[in-house]
């Protein structure tokens, strides 16, 4: 029986944040919209905090769900995006995958997103264009974070699109073998990976539910050295011990820095020690013996937008001196 609960309940997760959980009422707050894109319809849900100040500016901030997700559930799931981005003044946008998958660059075909190889790098850039038509967005301020399915397209923004991109941070996710990653240019990254992910591996190699072979990643150190190399960064890198916030959880967090690479980026690790297929101090979606567990160490979505912000602010020192656009992290 427990082996039966097992495979429906990996079947239904699919690599993903499950959607078994309700979004919350701050869902209310999400404007839905759609654009055409490589004949498709796509659809996006987009949180914009009350606090942007007509005509400024604002950074964008792309979330994107695990596979078997939605973009209306990632919003207010993702562990607070959504306050996070009340706080600090960013739009938050949380697009959705065709049939609920993103096509990362797997080499895989259990998907349409992969089978039909559709253009999510495509759309996901056009839509950045579609909301420049309908908010004041800073173009110079273009992020994308994502777990799992989505971690992994945040990678392949990272690697095709470094020119429209400034940063990523990836969740439970690392970048896939089949993907081939020439990016054009420097491009902030930043990493949060447990060590006990069922799903995949954070020591690299086959992701598998079931038997079912999904596509190879590289290690999470592997995922982490490319990107350092891609970005020019000088070592070594900063090591320190996070806080343990929560001893009961089970988890305890590291994190690794290197702040000193080409054009102001930066390549950031939270290694959780003991943690799984889970979003730091988000919901434990599903009982820690199926996902792994959650830490409760650190706050991600918090965390992911202080790396953003303080990409932009790097950024800007190393353009020279220009007005901030960065709100205090404070």
């Amino acid at each position: 029986m427990r082996k039966l609960l097992l495979a429906i309940v990996l079947v239904l997760s699919s690599l993903s944040c499950s959607t078994s959980l309700r979004a919350s009422s701050a869902s209310i707050s999400l404007q839905p919209g759609t654009l055409q894109h490589d004949g498709l319809e796509r659809s996006y849900w987009v949180h914009a905090p009350d606090g942007l100040e007509a005509g400024t500016p604002a950074p964008v901030v792309l979330a994107l769900h695990g596979g078997r997700g939605t973009g209306k559930g990632m919003c207010p799931m993702s562990g607070g995006l959504m306050a996070v981005a009340d706080e600090h003044g960013f739009l938050l946008v949380c697009p959705d995958g065709v049939e609920r998958h993103w096509n990362d660059g797997r080499g895989i075909d259990d998907w349409r997103a992969h089978a039909e190889q559709i253009d999510d790098v495509g759309f996901l850039a056009a839509l950045v264009e579609h909301l420049g038509q309908q908010w004041a967005i800073d173009r110079s301020a273009i992020f994308v974070t994502g777990i799992s399915n989505g971690g992994l397209m945040s990678y392949r923004m990272a690697c095709e699109r470094a020119e429209l991109v400034q940063g990523i941070a990836a969740v439970t996710a690392s970048l896939p073998e089949a993907l081939a990653c020439d990016p054009s240019g420097p491009v902030s990254v930043l990493i949060l990976n447990g060590t006990d992910d069922p799903l995949v591996p954070y020591a690299g190699g086959e992701i598998t539910v079931l038997r079912r072979q999904l596509g190879r990643v590289r290690s999470t150190e592997e995922t982490y050295d490319f990107w350092a190399e891609v970005n020019g960064c000088q070592r070594p890198a900063i090591v320190t011990a996070e806080p343990d916030l929560d001893p009961e959880d089970e988890t305890e967090v590291q994190r690794t820095v290197l702040d000193a690479c080409d054009d102001g980026t930066r390549v950031e690790l939270y290694t959780v020690f003991g943690g799984g297929h889970t979003w730091p101090s988000g919901p434990q979606y599903l009982p820690a013996w199926v996902v792994g567990r959650v830490s409760r160490d650190l706050h991600a979505s918090q965390v992911i937008w202080e790396f953003f912000a303080g990409t932009m602010g790097a950024r800007l020192s190393a353009d020279g001196p220009q007005q901030s656009r960065v709100h205090s992290t404070s």
